[in-house]
């Protein structure tokens, strides 16, 4: 093992020249244990956050805001205090990231909105104007331009088309116990609160389905359309070939 600092005398030893070149400090330093390398990360993070707002976003908090090699943002993209990007978040303009969101491997819009609090796991993409609301999960998920998904919901595996919304506490189980399954939510489609979308053999929700307060929407019910609800048979089976579900 040699030190960097042994050529030097290795030079000398073998009449070789020498010289020296003048460096900034931070672009030397040794990392050599945990402390060392938290400083090295704090410099960096200060270089990508004003990269960052010299190119036009705003951050609240600065030194809040933990950000990735490849971090791409936007002009005029607002972000609040205490956001995670990880790697491979690429953000356009005019986007409104509120406080306490965790970002990975996503792609947003222009004009979208997301947080507080939420989660977006790596292979999600947000449409435009779209909007990711508090206690909100994604993990693949397609979310089309001008969506909702407002509150403590899971939408994994899955397409949201446009302009749908997505009522609180909705989650996606398209989770079979061996094959993950995607779920289709098309275009206009309205989703209502405390809804669990089992989809496990993958047919599409069709923007017809209206859903207000179902707890259970299970792909062996046949949620499609021209559903009317009836109390009186609530655990009967439907037919085969029928459609839209409204409760």
């Amino acid at each position: 093992e040699f030190y960097l600092t042994d050529i030097v005398g290795i030079a000398c030893n073998r009449d070789l020249s020498t010289s020296y070149a003048l460096a900034p400090e931070d672009e030397v330093m040794g990392v050599n244990d945990r402390v060392q390398l938290a400083r090295a990360e704090s410099l960096m993070q200060d270089r990508l956050r004003r990269k960052a707002m010299l190119n036009g976003a705003t951050l609240q908090a600065p030194e809040t805001v933990h950000m990735s090699h490849d971090t791409v943002l936007g002009r005029d993209v607002d972000i609040e205090p205490y956001v995670y990007f990880g790697p491979r978040v690429t953000v356009a303009d005019h986007v409104v990231i509120h406080a306490f969101s965790h970002l990975e491997d996503t792609v947003i819009e222009n004009k979208a909105s997301l947080g507080p609090f939420a989660r977006i796991r790596p292979g999600s993409y947000i449409g435009a104007k779209a909007k990711i609301g508090n206690f909100v999960e994604l993990k693949k998920a397609n979310i089309g331009d001008g969506a909702k998904v407002s509150h403590l919901s899971y939408i994994g595996d899955a397409e949201v088309g446009a302009d749908a919304n997505i009522g609180a506490g909705t989650i996606t189980c398209n989770y079979d116990g061996a094959e993950k399954h995607r779920t289709v939510i098309e275009d206009d489609a309205f989703i209502g609160s405390d809804s669990q979308l089992c989809d496990a053999d993958g047919d599409d929700l069709s923007y017809e389905i209206t859903v207000a307060g179902c707890r259970n929407c299970h792909h062996s019910e046949h949620v499609g359309h021209g559903w009317q609800h009836d109390s009186s048979i609530r655990d009967e089976r439907p037919d085969e070939g029928t459609g839209a579900l409204d409760l």
